[in-house]
């Protein structure tokens, strides 16, 4: 759903996709990862599985790596230099795909 969203906001945009703008989709991965952590830990199969105290650290501890991932990538973003280039961009986008994965691996 991640890359869903991200396409759309993409193709409303006048500029056209570059490696410059996967930036951009690696901060909106981030963000849709960590409002997913909310939701996913809330649920009382999880609850049930690991305990209420420990999801709720679990969570927390989610959610403090994702920031260290979206600083990272805002800080890679202002900090690069112009252009950007293939392995820029998929180090961002790792990063950004990183947050989601984190997030999925823990629902499972």
């Amino acid at each position: 759903m991640g890359l869903v969203i991200v396409f759309f906001l993409k193709a409303s945009q006048e500029h056209r996709m570059s490696w410059e703008s996967c930036n951009d989709m690696a901060i909106d991965f981030i963000l849709i990862s960590i409002g997913a952590t909310g939701a996913l830990f809330l649920n009382p199969k999880l609850s049930a599985k690991w305990g209420a105290a420990e999801s709720a650290v679990y969570g927390i501890t989610i959610v403090a790596v994702n920031l260290l991932f979206a600083s990272l990538v805002v800080y890679f973003g202002k900090h690069r230099r112009r252009p950007v280039g293939a392995a820029g961009g998929f180090f961002d986008l790792f990063l950004g795909v990183l947050g989601l994965g984190l997030v999925g691996s823990d629902a499972v």
